[in-house]
């Protein structure tokens, strides 16, 4: 195989200054990026099949899932599957392996009773789906915030994941973290 080497040679740099009232997500200092996703719909492309819905759950969540579809509306039912998730499951990363961008199964998650942000997002999402409530994942870049669209596409540059929830007619983030 071939390989391309590039190679940037920079002589008498210009010294910059960082002001401390930066924004965190602005960089003032010059870099070089590399990458094979080209637009960041590669990347949703990337981490739609990390999120498979239609996972079994285990019978004691599925009766839980029972009483909260009784709620007269869908957002009522939305607000106690998030409680639920917070309430019931704690969180903790453990994103090393594989699983640090792959969610363990959501009935491992709830029997284990914690799982880290996204593990906690496939499991609220998969309790949305058995009440017909839409819902998404977004993964979100706690340091580079708005900067990211300065970035090249790349699924490395997010560090969380949180839930696009749909409704009666709305829609709404939440965090099943927080």
């Amino acid at each position: 195989t071939s390989a391309n080497l590039y190679e940037w040679k920079v002589q008498n740099p210009p010294i910059i200054r960082s002001d401390p009232d930066t924004p965190r997500w602005f960089d003032p200092f010059p870099w070089v990026e590399a990458g094979d996703m080209w637009e960041w719909k590669d990347v949703v492309r990337w981490a739609l099949p990390l999120y498979a819905r239609g996972q079994p759950l285990p019978p004691d969540l599925e009766t839980e899932i029972e009483k909260i579809f009784r709620l007269p509306t869908a957002a009522e039912r939305a607000a106690a599957a998030l409680r639920l998730v917070q309430d019931q499951v704690r969180y903790l990363g453990q994103e090393t392996g594989i699983y640090s961008h792959l969610p363990r199964p959501p009935a491992e998650v709830y029997e284990k009773r914690h799982g880290d942000c996204k593990e906690k997002v496939l499991l609220l999402a998969t309790i949305l789906d058995r009440l017909g409530i839409g819902s998404w994942p977004v993964l979100v870049s706690s340091s580079w915030g708005r900067g990211v669209g300065d970035l090249l596409p790349s699924p490395n540059v997010f560090d969380h994941v949180i839930l696009e929830i749909e409704a009666d007619g709305k829609r709404v983030f939440v965090d099943p973290t927080r």
